[in-house]
């Protein structure tokens, strides 16, 4: 297992991460400006990298409110990497029995 950012640190095997937010790519997952602030350019592939550097094996993705209403780039993300990845879900009050079965099935286990 890899050191922590270099300092020797080693994370305990199967280490996970409880709390993460990715955004982007702001081509294929537009940003929903909420506030002032400006989400980095931080795609899922990014999050794994520093991980497999960190020594990370999983974690949760916390839906954040920018990266969009439909959850879709976090879906997405638990899609691609369910050995990795689950996920807490942000919704509309109109969402359907049909997508909370989808989110389900791939990976999210918590509503915000």
């Amino acid at each position: 297992m890899s050191g922590a950012a270099g300092t020797g640190h080693v994370f305990p095997e199967g280490a996970a991460d409880c709390h993460v937010h990715i955004y982007g790519p702001f081509d294929k997952y537009p940003e929903v400006p909420i506030s002032e602030y400006k989400s980095p350019d931080a795609p899922v592939e990014r999050l794994l990298a520093l991980w497999d550097g960190l020594g990370i094996a999983r974690g949760v993705i916390v839906h954040a409110r920018s990266a969009g209403r439909d959850g879709q780039v976090t879906l997405d993300a638990l899609k691609a990497h369910p050995d990795r990845l689950r996920g807490v879900a942000v919704f509309e009050d109109e969402v359907t029995d049909a997508r909370l079965d989808e989110m389900t099935e791939a990976g999210f286990r918590g509503v915000r």
